[in-house]
């Protein structure tokens, strides 16, 4: 199970006032040096976005804590 230093939260939590942008699960990396942690493919993310709004203004970025446990056991089994 994921607990720090992500903070979970409900949709319906989120402030409509933040850019947020959310990121998928491919765009999630395992960290080969370190099992329990996970990088982000920021150019993949900024690349998606690029269209629908500037990457610089965004505020958060929204992942599903599913995904995370996810890569997190897969990173463990690969490496």
């Amino acid at each position: 199970m994921v607990t720090t230093p992500f903070e979970r939260m409900d949709s319906i939590q989120f402030d409509d006032e933040l850019i947020g942008c959310s990121v998928f699960a491919q765009e999630l990396l395992p960290n080969e040096n370190k099992s329990n942690q996970l990088g982000i493919n920021l150019g993949a993310v900024r690349s998606r976005i690029g269209e629908l709004v500037e990457p610089y203004n965004v505020e958060r970025l929204i992942i599903q804590i599913t995904d995370i446990e996810e890569m997190l056991h897969a990173g463990s089994e690969l490496f």
